[in-house]
This record gives C-alpha cells, structure tokens and sequence, in this order.
C-alpha cells in the first residue's frame, strides 16, 4: 500500500493550494507536518506556477490501494 502525504495551503485570495509527496514510507505526525509547513512558508521555498502560499491549512495522508485484476 503506498501513502501520499497531502499538504494544503492558502493564498493570499484563500484558494486552495495542494503539494502531494508520494511515497511515505515513516510515520508522520500532526506536529511535525505542521512545523514542516511553516518552515516552507517562512523560508519562502514554494513558488507553485499559480497562487503563491500564504498560510497552512490542512494535511491529508492518502492510502492508495492497487488490486490487480489481470495481467497479460
């Protein structure tokens, strides 16, 4: 099972800006996800082609299952 962890932020407009790190292979916890994501903003790294990131948000961890039905 692989696992996405989801980082969503806000601009300056409050839309929604997501960055997706695929493959967590260790635990993470809410804190230091949180600290993670103000450390980004205050050394001012992410630079998205739209809405630059002004504040967190929220954070996801997405399983992802695959079931291989057939292969050939």
């Amino acid at each position: 099972m692989s696992q996405t962890l989801e980082l969503i932020f806000n601009d300056a407009v409050n839309k929604t800006v997501k960055i997706q790190l695929p493959n967590i292979e260790h635990f993470v916890n809410e804190s230091t996800v949180k600290e993670g994501m103000k450390k980004l903003l205050d050394l001012d790294l992410l630079r998205p082609k739209t809405g630059i990131p002004t504040k967190v948000s929220s954070a996801h961890i997405i399983d992802k299952t695959t079931k291989v039905l057939f292969d050939n």
